[in-house]
């Protein structure tokens, strides 16, 4: 079960180190309060798709605690999380991670199909799922014919769309994007924030977006650096050496 009122992500002492020791991400403390939107800034290696990917459970710190809506990742095992992560979490991964063979419509539905409370918050919008993943791929511009084509024949640009429709159907608590708008162009990326900005209102939905696109800085209640949060010095050098 969920606390009544939890905040949506708390972050104290918490370190990750890569698998040779060398620490990426030590902070102090990090909070995002229920319904709060903050943008995530820093150049590249300086930790934050390290940080989206711990707060949605793909990995697991190496100490401190982490509470994202008022559970502990520290203590779920990998199985738990996933569980997690499927039922309360929209996730924009900057891989994008849509499947191939299906189509765009199966795609966004596909992200219910692991949860029985996102699809009861999809139909519960919708009427079923389809129609509410039909509504949102609608409104970022993949209708029509595209709606069943397989992700395969879709441009990059609208496979971030058909990634992005799949992390807001059925009205996740926690959207967490990594570049979401990279590959989109000006008037989708504005279609996308007034979307994502809507959904969110409707449910309170708690964002964190880690992103270069200066453009985006007025949608969100807070920016943070997270170079200002981060005790690890040299993080990009020593990214590039490993890379």
């Amino acid at each position: 079960m969920i606390a009544p009122d939890p905040k949506a992500v708390e972050i104290a002492r918490l370190k990750y180190s890569w698998p040779t020791g060398s620490y990426v991400l030590d902070l102090t403390e990090f909070n995002l309060e229920v319904g709060e939107r903050v943008l995530i800034v820093g150049p590249s290696g300086s930790g934050k798709s390290t940080l989206l990917n711990l707060i949605c459970g793909t990995i697991k710190p190496s100490s401190g605690t982490l509470n994202v809506l008022g559970q502990s990742l520290v203590t779920m095992g990998e199985a738990q999380r996933d569980q997690f992560r499927a039922a309360h979490l929209g996730v924009i991964f900057q891989t994008l991670n849509v499947l191939p063979y299906l189509s765009a419509l199966d795609n966004v539905a596909l992200a219910c199909r692991f949860s029985k409370f996102r699809a009861d918050m999809a139909a519960k919008g919708h009427g079923n799922v389809n129609d509410a993943a039909c509504h949102i791929l609608e409104r970022l511009f993949i209708d029509g014919e595209l709606l069943h084509r397989p992700a395969r024949f879709l441009s990059v640009g609208q496979q971030q769309r058909v990634a992005v429709a799949r992390a807001l159907v059925g009205m996740p608590q926690l959207i967490v994007a990594d570049e979401p708008s990279s590959a989109l162009d000006a008037d989708t990326r504005e279609e996308f924030m007034r979307l994502i900005m809507e959904e969110s209102e409707k449910s309170r939905t708690s964002m964190i977006f880690a992103s270069h696109d200066p453009m985006l800085a007025n949608y969100f209640d807070r920016v943070v650096d997270l170079t200002s949060l981060n005790q690890v010095e040299d993080v990009s050098g020593r990214l590039e050496k490993l890379t």
